[in-house]
């Protein structure tokens, strides 16, 4: 989890999702831990429709997004799109 949350620090998302694959890879588990960190290193990243992606992930791992994943990702997602310039 620490790893994939330096990730986010450093806004790589590609290398935080090659950790995700690297794990499934080795047969690591995965947690919900790991899946909220990759969808707020995509925040960070200023890639919002990558972290939502990163529900579709969870699911493919038996893991069903709870309320407090989707709060976290509907904050996020609030945070980033107040941040960027609209145009009229």
């Amino acid at each position: 989890v620490s790893m994939v949350r330096a990730c986010g620090a450093g806004h790589a998302a590609d290398f935080a999702f090659e950790l995700l694959q690297q794990m499934k890879d080795r047969n690591v588990g995965r947690s919900y831990h790991i899946y909220g960190a990759l969808a707020d290193t995509c925040m960070r990243s200023g890639q919002p429709d990558r972290a939502f992606s990163v529900l579709d992930l969870m699911r493919a791992d038996f893991l069903q997004p709870n309320e407090a994943r989707f709060s976290i990702l509907l904050s996020a997602f609030s945070v980033h799109l107040f941040a960027v310039p609209h145009r009229t």
